[in-house]
């Protein structure tokens, strides 16, 4: 990114913290809705926060796409899918290579030696079954939990009050039964949301099961109802023909040059005496020395009427602890934990396992290193040549958090271990590529919602916080929650001359 110079004495009207899709967002929308004069200010080299794709060249083997982060939007959201109508990038979408690829689960049986894949039934929401016969003819869960699965139409709804949370894992087990939640919710959830499910907040997460227990008095009977009359879209999923990073690179370029600035972290940020606020940060600009980079850092102070910071959580509350102590301390203390993904290529002869599907989620129980995978290669076409399988493996999280604490090369080896367990696969690996994300990601547990409040009542006037720490992680909620900012600082903007 080409960075152009600061307004060290004239000033902005907004300042973003953070670039990934939230701050990125936010600066499109200030763009093309406002006459705001902004800047966007991102510590790292690249944009993109954990959105980001590479393109690899392996030789012998072919083209690679791989994935940082997401590899995919939700088509049932509308947020993510506005943003790329609007971006002129529809024609750059891929479907899924079908609409109705399974997903499979690994179970181990007593007195085998080893486990198996199964697809999961289909009909269901969340992992939670809707569709009964589809159910039954399932190998998972067992008979008992299957019948209790069944109860929960009978059940009445709980008297929990409305704004009161409860786990995720309770709310299943009270409605669904512990079988339902050990062997179809719990691998999702723990994939999805990197947390244990007795951990996870039902409110900041599922809002919407509790609503269809509330309005229907039972969660099966108000699925059941809603998907009779709402429009479903015909693929669950889609992505771009040149990866998820086609999304950032869409937005950068919506930009102008210089208002957008990387290797530039935010220290600290003041109040001003004439009003608004001092924004503190260094410059790292990169020069060489033969064939090793150096830096170059200078420090600068900035002036703005609001900061929209969009960063982690932690580092916001690094940011604001002059001017918004209570915020800066309850977003330092919101729990994060450590994640890593694996790729993996292989030959197609190599692999026993046919890959008919989407991906493989690995109950807790059968779990050690692990947690789920995505077979990218039959998920989406253009991830690599076709004689070649790429896997990603998840690992870490909620369930092992520890394990990122390990050397890379030992954190890989313990991986490819376990594929061959859970796939049989004894080759070595063409290509492998480790990504990790060290206390990076959200974990919204119990009474989340009540710490955001908290948050966003003890911050200034003209200082906003969004980004996935807060109120979703999904590209989606980022999305929304910029758009939300946004509002907010225009009205500030047109209602407050500098």
């Amino acid at each position: 990114m080409t960075k152009g110079k600061l307004r060290q004495k004239a000033g902005y009207d907004v300042i973003i913290v953070g670039g990934g899709i939230t701050g990125l967002t936010a600066a499109w929308l200030l763009q093309r809705h406002t006459s705001c004069r902004f800047a966007l200010l991102e510590a790292d080299s690249r944009l993109g926060g954990k959105i980001g794709t590479e393109h690899v060249r392996v030789p012998s083997v072919g083209s690679l796409l791989l994935e940082r982060g997401p590899d995919a939007l939700l088509t049932t959201g509308g947020k993510a899918l506005d943003l790329v109508r609007e971006l002129n990038l529809n024609d750059h979408l891929l479907p899924m290579r079908s609409p109705d690829l399974p997903v499979y689960l690994f179970i181990e049986t007593s007195g085998a030696k080893e486990g198996t894949t199964l697809p999961l039934p289909t009909g269901l929401h969340m992992n939670l079954p809707t569709q009964f016969l589809t159910l039954a003819r399932s190998r998972v869960p067992p008979w008992h939990g299957k019948l209790r699965a069944l109860l929960e139409l009978a059940l009445p709804a709980s008297n929990i009050p409305e704004n009161a949370d409860e786990s995720v894992g309770r709310f299943i087990r009270r409605r669904f039964g512990a079988g339902v939640l050990e062997h179809l919710a719990e691998p999702l959830l723990s994939g999805i949301f990197n947390t244990d499910p007795d951990e996870l907040s039902l409110l900041a997460t599922l809002p919407r099961l509790r609503a269809l227990e509330r309005r229907y008095g039972s969660v099966l009977r108000g699925l059941r109802r809603e998907r009779t009359t709402k429009h479903r879209p015909a693929w669950p999923f889609v992505s771009f023909q040149a990866g998820m990073g086609s999304l950032i690179d869409a937005l950068t370029r919506a930009l102008p040059v210089d208002c957008v600035h990387t290797n530039s972290p935010v220290q600290r940020i003041e109040r001003h005496e004439k009003g608004g606020y001092r924004i503190l940060l260094t410059r790292r600009d990169a020069g060489s020395v033969s064939r090793d980079a150096i830096h170059r850092v200078s420090t600068e102070t900035l002036h703005a009427r609001a900061v929209f910071i969009t960063t982690p959580a932690r580092a916001a509350g690094d940011m604001l602890s002059s001017i918004a102590p209570r915020a800066s301390e309850e977003l330092r203390a919101l729990a994060v934990t450590s994640s890593a993904a694996l790729y993996a290529a292989f030959h197609k002869d190599d692999v026993p396992h046919k890959l008919q599907g989407s991906g493989l989620l690995i109950p807790k129980r059968h779990a050690r290193v692990i947690n789920a995978m995505t077979w990218a290669s039959s998920k989406f076409a253009h991830r690599a040549p076709p004689d070649v399988a790429l896997l990603r493996l998840f690992m870490g999280g909620g369930r092992n958090p520890q394990l990122l604490e390990r050397p890379e090369a030992e954190i890989q080896q313990q991986a490819l271990a376990d594929v061959n367990r859970l796939l049989r696969i004894r080759a070595r690996p063409l290509f492998t590529k480790l990504y990790t994300w060290h206390h990076r990601i959200p974990q919204y547990r119990v009474g989340h919602l009540d710490r955001i409040n908290t948050i966003e009542s003890g911050l200034p006037r003209g200082v906003f916080v969004a980004g996935a720490s807060l109120r979703g992680a999904s590209i989606d909620a980022c999305i929304a929650r910029a758009k939300a900012g946004v509002e907010q600082i225009q009205s500030l903007c047109n209602t407050r001359p500098i």
